[in-house]
């Protein structure tokens, strides 16, 4: 075969080729330029079917121009048109592969930096204690801090420590609420000794300790400061509620275990505080599993002496007085209830 022929051959199949290419590329037509073509963009757009099409018509076109010629020729034509094709879909193939490969690596990147942009909301103060407050139960910690800060109360036949000048203790917290415990120690009501109501001066400290509540109560023995009100309970009460930015009261009592309620609230028929806040705080209970959760039951608060109708209407607070039965105070016989009420009181407080 003579040279000249071969350059015929060479411009037959290639001249078709590049037309095809630069009628089918979409960016050319676009901007209307042939001089801002770029053959890696080319390379993107032909198809394999259309590089095979084309293999199979100039491989039969040239063996069909060439008939008769030594079959050498013929084969090393049609082995110079398949490197030829084959080259450029090659070519094509390795290209969109890589691309594929950095549109994957970019979106893993992004996703990456979104995680980072979105980081998780860290836990909320109440979120923590409440955590704090389970983990400490699990591992016995509260137990023992239980026993501990009722000691203080407990000795001396719970008369509490008799040596002490003064009869009320203030403990300073971060909320607006204020936990008050009278009851903590024996106290004088009309000539008679009344006797303490266990565990309600730990639950307060509790509740200090791990809802951050403003606390009161009695240190030993004295006069009633839920049935007077000349009293040095009330006059610390009179002068915490003053001076912090409590809004709402929580006076603490106990009940005997043979009263037919685990917890009730008193609040002078609703005088004391709102339905909003009651429900509430029924609701926290009601979610540790306490289902005789009542109100006005028994103890209303209506006498003008208790500490939850005295800051109601002498400071404009809201205010309520809690009723404990004993069987949710005994902390040695059934550490589980005494565990979910403080739980549901820190909760009840960290939403205030």
């Amino acid at each position: 075969m003579t040279r000249k022929k071969s350059l015929l051959i060479t411009w037959v199949i290639a001249i078709p080729l590049f037309i095809t290419v630069i009628i089918s590329d979409e960016n050319i037509k676009a901007k209307g330029n042939i001089n801002n073509w770029k053959i890696e963009e080319a390379e993107q757009q032909i198809p394999l079917n259309l590089l095979t099409t084309y293999y199979s018509l100039f491989s039969e076109l040239t063996l069909n121009i060439f008939h008769g010629e030594r079959l050498t020729e013929k084969e090393e034509i049609r082995l110079s048109l398949q490197n030829f094709f084959q080259l450029i879909a090659s070519e094509s193939d390795a290209k969109q592969e890589e691309e594929s490969t950095e549109r994957t690596t970019v979106n893993k990147l992004n996703e990456r930096d979104k995680d980072k942009e979105q980081p998780s909301e860290p836990a909320s103060e109440q979120q923590v204690a409440l955590q704090t407050l389970t983990d400490d139960y699990a591992n016995g910690t509260l137990r023992g801090k239980i026993f501990n800060y009722e000691f203080q109360f407990s000795q001396n036949s719970y008369k509490g420590n008799v040596s002490e000048n003064k009869e009320v203790a203030y403990q300073r917290g971060s909320s607006s609420v204020l936990i008050t415990a009278p009851h903590t120690t024996t106290h004088i009501r009309e000539g008679d000794r009344k006797l303490a109501e266990s565990y309600t001066g730990a639950i307060a400290l509790l509740l200090n300790e791990y809802a951050d509540s403003h606390i009161m109560y009695s240190k030993k023995e004295s006069r009633d400061g839920n049935y007077y009100n000349d009293t040095a309970f009330k006059r610390e009460l009179d002068k915490v509620i003053s001076e912090n930015n409590i809004t709402h009261v929580i006076d603490l009592h106990g009940a005997a275990q043979s009263r037919p309620f685990q917890v009730d609230i008193g609040t002078d028929h609703g005088n004391l505080i709102s339905a909003k806040r009651v429900a509430e705080f029924k609701a926290s209970l009601e979610d540790q599993g306490f289902t005789k959760v009542k109100e006005n039951l028994t103890f209303t608060a209506s006498h003008s002496g208790t500490i939850a109708n005295y800051a109601a209407n002498q400071h404009g607070v809201e205010a309520m007085q809690v009723e404990l039965n004993r069987s949710l105070r005994d902390p040695r016989g059934d550490l589980d209830s005494f565990y979910r009420l403080v739980y549901a009181m820190v909760e009840f407080v960290g939403k205030q």
